[in-house]
């Protein structure tokens, strides 16, 4: 059975499926990078939390409210924790609106320079059975 993590004052939410060992962020309404990363540290601050650890961000009930000047950013914060939250893992990012399917595809390119696997999916069914494989 997943464990729940909902922050206070958050767009999001964090599942843990135990089991098969990935953790499935759902983010709702207007989403912006400081919602992102606050879901990127309360991952790795969450109990059932292991390094390398998959993840499925769900983005079909958010709206991005994000620059590219902040993806760049983030992507300096991913950097940044490397160490900690891993490298080598699977970063599933799904998204049902073209505008943020296509920025979702800017970040893909952009974390290509890292080893994490990253991949965009139209549903969240299809995103989940890639990272189970």
């Amino acid at each position: 059975m997943p464990a729940k993590y909902c922050a206070e004052n958050e767009s999001f939410v964090i599942r843990i499926n135990r089991d098969r060992h990935f953790a499935h962020i759902l983010f709702e309404g207007e989403v912006d990078m400081v919602a992102i990363n606050n879901a990127y540290m309360a991952l790795m601050d969450h109990s059932l939390f292991i390094h390398n650890m998959n993840v499925c961000n769900d983005y079909t009930d958010a709206i991005l409210m994000v620059s590219v000047p902040e993806l760049q950013e983030h992507a300096s914060v991913v950097a940044q924790y490397a160490k900690q939250r891993g490298n080598t893992y699977k970063l599933a990012m799904v998204s049902n609106e073209t505008f943020s399917s296509a920025f979702l595809g800017m970040y893909k390119v952009r974390i290509s320079e890292t080893k994490v696997d990253t991949e965009v999916f139209g549903s969240t069914k299809s995103a989940l059975r890639w990272l189970e494989r």
